[in-house]
């Protein structure tokens, strides 16, 4: 019995601990993940989110080329895909001629990138950045651009001055995703010297986060002990804070 009480205790110390890696875990994610989320996840040399490209199938071009690390997908909302389709209606007249030649339901199921794209453009608005939702339409506005000098390009044959205004479009795209990063760095400051205000703060209330924290341990271990009483093998007496069974006696054994 002794050997049994000691197996559950040490679980039930293995499960705060792993309470406890995750708090920390959760309270680091939100800086990362809300960057990534909001600013898209950006090669160094300043190439631009390829979830942002509206323009399908074109990974062998240099402003449209797969970056190494790509967000996750997320659908756009009904409201949503017609707010995109506003959009593209409004600013983006080469994919527009496209996109308006399929059937209309069919307009309504982008692909994944490109849904994500827009996801990113309109989440800037609700959330009231407005220096960055410019940023990431103007950005729509330059690929819708340079889809059509790509065509250009293609149908001249190779033409040297299509060329030229081709890359200053790519040029144009690389500053823009230069202007993002430049918002997300000022983004994750902000975020930073905030964390190090309430860091500050509960330092010089150190009795405070103990009781806290003692709270929701004792939370936490009541419900595992919880737990345990309902669904463990070895019924209430074998389980750490529930009342000790008395010992099997020989002539009590089956």
């Amino acid at each position: 019995m002794k050997d049994i009480r000691i197996r559950f205790g040490l679980v039930v110390a293995l499960t705060l601990a792993m309470g406890a890696g995750n708090l920390v875990l959760a309270q680091g994610r939100p800086v990362a993940a809300d960057a990534d989320r909001i600013y898209g996840a950006d090669s160094e040399d300043g190439a631009t989110n390829p979830a942002t490209d509206p323009a399908a199938g074109t990974a062998n071009d240099p402003a449209t080329a797969p970056q190494r690390r790509t967000a996750p997908s997320r659908q756009l909302t009904d409201d949503e895909m017609s707010e995109a389709l506003a959009f593209i209606e409004q600013n983006m007249p080469n994919l527009d001629r496209l996109w308006s030649r399929m059937p209309e339901e069919r307009q309504r199921r982008m692909p994944p990138r490109m849904q994500m794209g827009f996801k990113l453009m309109l989440d800037a608005r609700k959330s009231g950045d407005e220096r960055l939702y410019e940023v990431l339409a103007q950005q729509m506005r330059l690929r819708d651009e340079f889809m059509s000098l790509r065509r250009e390009f293609n149908r001249s044959g190779g033409d040297e001055e299509v060329k030229k205004r081709l890359l200053a479009k790519v040029k144009e795209l690389v500053e823009v995703g230069l202007k993002q990063r430049e918002l997300r760095i000022e983004k994750l400051e902000t975020m930073l010297e905030t964390e190090k205000e309430k860091l500050e703060a509960d330092r010089k209330n150190i009795e405070s986060q103990v009781e806290v924290q003692y709270q929701r341990l004792e939370e936490e271990t009541s419900q595992f002990v919880a737990f345990l009483r309902r669904f463990g093998p070895m019924g209430q007496g074998a389980i750490v804070g529930g009342p000790s069974a008395p010992p099997t006696t020989q002539s009590q054994r089956p």
